[in-house]
């Protein structure tokens, strides 16, 4: 499933910024990222990551730096990727992640707001079927709220199908420079979590791209 995430932006015409992502900068090479990066693994290179394995509040995360063709940090992010056969366990581990990083990121950055469609397509396109995908955000109260009965879940199984055809649910917080966006998805059996931080307008790239496969492979 990874890595779906920043398909369009291999030649993204990195500016000068400099929010910071744990200790590094935007606009870093591979080489500055690595002498600076503090993560007790030695991370693996590749041509346009660097990519670290670290333990953030009890959790397990692939760390993956993401880089232009001309080596440029452009954006980071922690992701977790694994198998679960129960709907209902996956759901409710979906839930527990989410809920937590959340109180977490609320902390740092403040209150998150929901993304949208004009600002976020990513999110909502399905760059294998090339359409907009269905379910993003679909009853986030729900989702949010910790008591959340399991007839609930059931029925989101059952009527809506969500955990066949696949769902996403996401938060958005915004600095100065940065876009940093918390999501879980599931297709079928297939679960992935990430809090992906992004350089503000290497992120608005990403949509802008994406928004043009969308009017290229409309039917309108």
């Amino acid at each position: 499933m990874r890595k779906f995430l920043f398909i369009f932006v291999l030649c993204y015409p990195c500016m000068i910024f400099g929010q910071d992502f744990r200790k590094v900068s935007w606009k870093m090479s591979k080489d500055e990222v690595q002498k600076i990066e503090t993560a007790d693994n030695k991370g693996k290179i590749h041509d346009d990551t660097l990519d670290y394995k670290v333990s953030i509040n009890d959790y397990d995360f692939d760390l993956q730096y993401l880089f232009t063709q001309s080596d440029k940090l452009y954006a980071a992010s922690y992701y977790r990727q694994f198998i679960d056969n129960s709907y209902m366990n996956s759901y409710l581990s979906q839930k527990k992640f989410f809920l937590k990083m959340k109180d977490e990121l609320d902390i740092k950055y403040g209150n998150s707001i929901l993304i949208n469609k004009d600002d976020d397509i990513f999110f909502f396109y399905d760059n294998k079927m090339k359409r907009i995908r269905k379910y993003v955000n679909y009853d986030i109260e729900d989702f949010l709220d910790e008591n959340e009965s399991t007839n609930s879940v059931d029925y989101k199984n059952f009527a809506k199908n969500l955990f066949v055809i696949g769902y996403t649910y996401c938060l958005k917080y915004i600095t100065d420079k940065t876009i940093i966006c918390l999501y879980v998805q599931q297709e079928g059996e297939n679960i992935h979590q990430e809090i992906m931080y992004s350089e503000k307008s290497a992120y608005e790239y990403i949509n802008q791209e994406i928004k043009k496969e969308v009017i290229k492979n409309s039917d309108l």
